[in-house]
């Protein structure tokens, strides 16, 4: 006798092989098509679900990358490093992390992070200038002294300093030469003229004292500001791993792109 008639009384075909998964029948025996004699038991593995462990993530912003404490704290959390990438920012230092500090993440998971390190001045010769400070801003440096002079573009970036590929602190700024906007094409500049300087646009400073560094740095960036210098210390009746105090203090006016120094409790 064939085993269908005792399998399919149980709502099973075993010319069916169904799907891995929670409910499914994985394996059977005898197999499919065997001879058996009436009555005989057919056995069923069924998948079930395996839910994973749940771990909560640690936070390793601020911890220095060069030695083993970033791996140590997420091992003793059950998870592990993952990818590594850097940007402008306090040379070593992890400036942020993926999945987020107290996020949840699967047991064994892996955690990316960002580490800081020195700048590296763009090439913006040929640019305008606000795809210039754009450029600037996006590697983590700052738009500093605008002078202008003759030229053929009106807006066009013809020189900086640092030069292109130099490398530098987070933070700091590069200097432009722009060409004047009304100025003619060829028309040269009077003998002892002072080429005119950009006045720099100013933001209020945001209060972001008492925030996670994330939140900080988010603020700022909100606010059309750079994180500058991260440093850890202790800090009498401050929260551990918030934000203590900050240079320049929060509603005072800063230049636009510039940047805003941290202490960090532990």
């Amino acid at each position: 006798m064939i085993a269908t008639p005792e399998v399919q009384w149980m709502g099973i075909c075993p010319e069916l092989v169904l799907t891995l998964g929670a409910g499914a029948v994985l394996r059977q025996s005898p197999a499919a098509g065997t001879i058996v004699t009436g009555g005989t038991g057919v056995d069923l593995v069924i998948g079930r679900v395996q839910v994973p462990v749940k771990m909560r993530v640690p936070n390793v912003v601020g911890l220095r990358h060069d030695g083993d404490a970033v791996g140590k704290r997420l091992a003793v959390a059950g998870l592990k490093l993952g990818g590594v990438t850097f940007a402008a920012g306090e040379v070593g230092v992890v400036l942020s992390q993926k999945p987020a500090p107290r996020a949840l993440a699967d047991r064994g998971s892996a955690v990316d992070i960002v580490v800081g390190r020195k700048g590296r001045v763009p090439n913006v010769v040929g640019m305008t200038l606000g795809r210039a400070s754009a450029a600037i801003r996006k590697a983590g440096l700052t738009t500093g002294k605008v002078t202008y002079g003759p030229g053929e573009k009106p807006g066009e970036v013809l020189r900086q300093k640092p030069a292109a590929g130099t490398t530098v602190e987070p933070a700091s700024s590069v200097q432009l030469l722009v060409v004047r906007g009304g100025a003619a094409p060829d028309k040269p500049d009077k003998p002892g003229e002072k080429p005119a300087e950009e006045k720099p646009e100013t933001v209020k400073v945001p209060d972001v004292v008492g925030l996670s560094l994330g939140r900080a740095r988010a603020e700022l960036r909100k606010a059309r500001l750079t994180l500058g210098k991260v440093s850890e210390r202790p800090v009498r009746n401050a929260k551990k791993n918030r934000v203590a105090s900050q240079s320049p203090r929060a509603g005072t006016s800063a230049p636009k792109g510039s940047s805003v120094s941290l202490v960090i409790a532990r």
